[in-house]
């Protein structure tokens, strides 16, 4: 049986329906290697076309700063501990604009030791525009 998270597999034809049906994309990133592989719809949330070369380092910096310290501390967290999370992050594309996205993770290990974290991300702005404000003022 192979792997779902072998070097010759990422997202497929289904998960690209999948991804467009809810406005959102698929991503994995290989822990070793730190390699990452995204549907088409990660790639148009970030504004990047989809023949971009993805360097980590470069994405992460695309992450404002509240939503970079947190989504890291989350993340080094799901993965010592093997847990998922979910967050909303506010990132700015390659043309500037900024975006909120829902980011929904899990981490699949092998032999007890954590070799991926993949998940979701949706695009959520228009969402968090009407969204009524939290906080209140007395």
């Amino acid at each position: 049986m192979q792997d779902a998270f072998s070097e010759k597999r990422g997202p497929g034809p289904l998960d690209e329906d999948m991804a467009e049906v809810a406005a959102s994309g698929i991503w994995v990133c290989e822990l070793a290697t730190q390699k990452l592989r995204w549907t088409g719809g990660v790639f148009s949330l970030f504004g990047l076309p989809d023949d971009t070369r993805l360097d980590r380092r470069e994405i992460v910096e695309m992450y404002c700063d509240h939503s970079r310290e947190e989504m890291e501390w989350l993340r080094a967290e799901a993965i010592s501990r093997r847990r998922g999370f979910s967050l909303e992050a506010e990132i700015q594309r390659a043309d500037g604009s900024r975006r909120w996205m829902l980011l929904t993770t899990r981490v699949h290990c092998r032999n007890g030791r954590p070799t991926h974290i993949f998940g979701s991300k949706q695009d959520i702005t228009d969402v968090r525009r009407e969204r009524p404000s939290l906080i209140s003022f007395s």
